[in-house]
């Protein structure tokens, strides 16, 4: 709003202040892949006098076009004078490190532009002198001026429309604007136009001025010539109030600036300390001389590696590139270099940093050309450089020149905050802290090259877990420490000064006062409770203490209260003692150790590799014949098993099949009841195929459906199998051998139940209840009617 209201003059004099504080203080943002761009740090600006705004707008206006004028004829002639790229990549963009080595000629070219500079420097210094003379006599026509309206001497500004109208209101239009968008175009196409000759344009009248006419030549009245004069004069001093108080506010923004940073002196002292970090990701290295983007890039996740060199803060430019494909930057003085990245999709970032002119120190360029990213390195390590030649890198010779290679800067020292929560501690010389140390009150350790402090808990691999909370405040008692402050709840922790200082929480097996521990590795804290290990388990109580002693061992410790049986020796291997599990021997008997808890079963069935074993109360073991040991059929019958039948050796393909037994070892009668006649259930639909008892699907007939429900139960009629009942002659009627085998209770058709068989003339069925059958007989397995035939016989399976 203040700015609406000042004069013409007053206008372009603090658009001009603002653009000269702008171009000296402002800093090039420069851009990371990994994180926003970010704007550099304001360089402190020379004082300047701006108690003559008008003077001050006419030189610095001659000083910024020559300049213009200068760099676009320095970029045109630089892009004109380099060769092309040497070689590029597949997807177009070009790496830095391709480029061919420049000619003669082109190095001849390059001095030339430096000398045209030098000249143009001395024009431009020339210019500015006439031009601050114009700017002088303009100022005092300006201060003669009675308010007439003579627009030559006000160059196009807008005072002669506030003496025709009687109103202080600026308008758009200026005389630069009214020469139009052509002729600004022009300018800007033709730098080298003479200041004056830019000046003259300037100031000439537009022939049609395309203002707005002011509301007051609406309303114009018969007022005296005295009165407008007097409001005029109102209106005057209010403007010259508002432009006083924004010259204040410029002059005091101008002060703030020179208070925040040092002088260009002293910065020219010191130099600008260029930072370098490492993308472990990438193989990126990245250099800038902006504290903020590195610190912004560091907590990106890249490595801090501190100071790189120190730059001067003028000299020869170094240029900025960043390659919005691959995430490289890169960076050069070349600007043939320069322009053919850009050419090639590189964005170009300005000027860096600067070379030293006194050439004194080499900051040394290599490139790999193997690398898709991560391709450049600079250094002024002579070592460093000869490393990376041994490597496989080439060397590119020498990139620019540095002031100094360290700072005596002191910074005071700040954290490096990551956004994956890491957190480094960077010294008052620029680099980070690693091993052992204190800062603010707190104890640290970082130990790798990175900085990274140790955070949460971290194994070191010898031993010790290092124990932290989130900031990295580190664990500093020793001894026994119970804390939650570091995961899984409330926990035991012993706790030892190292070598290095650190004080870090036992792991593995250790003694204190004679009872033995285990520190469980990543977490720091002891074990309480069970863990495996080896052939054993580990056994401590809700201290740590292990149980050690060997033997037998009858406690409710480690299972809630319940009394357990455990054998405790040296099976967890490396030295350690627990309870032995799986299947092992003590005094000629056998014993199982629950494998997840570590006790020995007792009055349980046990199953090892098929064959089934009965513990009674005190663990030992005796083996199952026939793999049941509770309901059975009585002696004289069929016997069940848990056991799969095993059929004769010469049984040969589909005539090999056995239904494998679902009985269990302590399946009840009802059990294998069911089991018996499901096995019937599945086999509906089979086709009725003489003489087979084969898989479902394939074929049975009626005794070889019974034969395979009878395999179902584990039961082993040696008198009748799949083999013979097709291939032996007598062994096709098996259904008629089945009514007469005494090892089925015979039973009365008043009495029969679920399971039973029940016999006709040359056929035999399963009876599932309810007057119903299955049998195969037409085409295949079906149900039928228990009264389809007249019954002969019934027999009882499973008794």
């Amino acid at each position: 709003m203040i700015f609406r209201h000042l004069k013409p003059a007053q206008r372009c004099g603090l658009l001009v202040c603002a653009l000269l504080l702008v171009t000296v203080t402002g800093q090039t943002a420069f851009a990371s892949p990994y994180v926003d761009r970010y704007n550099s740090d304001s360089v402190a600006i020379q004082s300047a006098d701006t108690s003559d705004v008008a003077l001050l707008s006419s030189t610095l206006d001659a000083q910024l076009d020559n300049e213009r004028a200068f760099r676009s004829t320095e970029s045109h002639k630089a892009a004109s004078s380099h060769g092309e790229l040497a070689d590029t990549k597949d997807d177009g963009a070009v790496l830095p490190g391709e480029i061919a080595q420049q000619s003669e000629s082109t190095q001849q070219s390059e001095k030339a532009q430096y000398d045209e500079r030098s000249l143009q420097d001395e024009s431009t210094q020339q210019d500015s002198s006439a031009t601050s003379i114009e700017s002088d006599g303009r100022r005092e026509r300006e201060e003669k001026s009675d308010g007439s309206e003579t627009s030559d001497e006000l160059s196009g500004e807008a005072e002669p429309h506030e003496a025709e109208t009687g109103e202080f209101e600026l308008t758009e239009t200026s005389g630069a604007d009214e020469a139009g968008p052509e002729r600004r175009e022009e300018n800007e196409l033709n730098p080298e136009e003479s200041e004056l000759e830019r000046r003259e344009l300037e100031r000439r009248e537009p022939e049609e001025p395309e203002h707005e006419e002011p509301e007051s030549e609406n309303h114009e009245s018969d007022d005296s010539e005295q009165s407008e004069q007097l409001e005029l004069e109102e209106r005057q001093k209010q403007a010259d109030a508002l432009a006083e108080q924004a010259q204040a506010e410029l002059e005091e923004a101008i002060e703030q600036t020179q208070q925040a940073e040092p002088s260009l002196e002293e910065q020219a002292q010191k130099g600008r300390v260029m930072w370098r970090l490492y993308n472990p990701n990438s193989g990126e290295h990245f250099y800038t001389a902006n504290m903020t983007e590195a610190k912004k890039v560091a907590a990106a996740g890249w490595s801090w590696e501190g100071v790189a060199w120190v730059a001067p803060t003028s000299g020869d430019p170094v240029y900025r590139l960043y390659n919005p494909n691959a995430g490289d930057h890169h960076y050069t003085m070349s600007a043939g270099e320069r322009d053919l990245l850009i050419k090639r999709g590189w964005k170009y970032e300005g000027v860096g940093w600067y070379s030293d002119k006194s050439r004194k120190i080499k900051v040394y360029r290599q490139y790999n050309p193997n690398a898709k990213t991560g391709t450049h390195n600079f250094t002024v390590n002579g070592n460093e450089a000869r490393m990376l030649k041994r490597a496989g890198w080439r060397d590119e010779g020498v990139a620019w020149y540095a002031l100094s290679v360290s700072t005596s800067e002191k910074l005071g020292g700040f954290w490096i905050e990551a956004q994956s929560g890491n957190r480094a501690w960077v010294t008052p010389n620029g680099r980070v802290q690693t091993g052992k140390f204190t800062q603010g009150g707190a104890t640290y350790y970082a130990p790798t090259s990175t900085g990274w402090v140790v955070r949460g808990r971290v194994d070191d691999g010898k031993g010790h877990v290092y124990l932290a909370d989130s900031k990295g405040h580190l664990a500093t008692k020793t001894g026994w420490m119970v804390s939650s402050a570091y995961g899984d709840g409330m926990q035991r922790y012993w706790m030892e000064k190292l070598s290095n200082g650190v004080v870090a929480a036992k792991s593995g097996h250790f003694t204190v006062s004679g009872s033995h521990y285990w520190g469980i590795a990543n977490k720091g804290y002891v074990l309480r409770g069970k863990l495996k290990m080896g052939n054993g388990i580990l056994l401590a109580d809700n201290s740590g203490k292990l149980a050690w002693k060997s033997g037998w061992l009858i406690t409710g410790t480690y299972d809630g209260g319940t009394l357990e049986r455990y054998y405790i020796d040296n099976s967890p291997g490396n030295g350690m003692h627990g309870a032995h599990i799986g299947i092992f021997s003590v005094s000629g008997k056998t014993y199982w150790g629950n494998e997840k808890h570590g006790y020995v079963l007792r009055n349980k069935l046990i199953t090892i590799s098929g064959i089934h074993y009965w513990a009674n109360n005190d663990g030992v073991m005796s083996g199952l014949k026939n793999g049941k040991y509770g309901w059975q059929n009585p002696t004289g019958y069929y016997q069940v098993s848990s056991y799969n039948v095993v059929l004769p050796g010469y049984s040969r393909g589909i005539f090999s099949y056995v239904s494998p037994t679902q009985v269990k070892p302590g399946s009840t009668r009802e059990e294998c009841v069911e089991i018996f006649v499901r096995r019937a259930q599945q086999y509906l639909g089979t086709p009725y195929v003489w003489d087979y008892a084969c898989a479902p699907g394939v074929g049975v007939d009626c005794a070889g459906l019974v034969l395979q429900c009878l395999y179902s139960v584990g039961i082993t009629p040696n008198k009748y199998t799949p083999h013979d009942h097709f291939y032996t002659p007598g062994h096709d009627h098996y259904a008629v051998d089945m009514r007469n085998d005494p090892k089925f209770m015979r039973v009365s058709f008043a009495n029969r139940k679920r399971g039973d068989l029940i016999f006709y003339a040359g056929h035999v069925a399963i009876y599932v209840g309810g007057d119903v059958i299955i049998n195969a007989v037409d085409r295949q397995v079906q149900y039928d009617s228990v009264y389809r035939w007249p019954v002969l016989s019934v027999s009882r399976v499973l008794i």
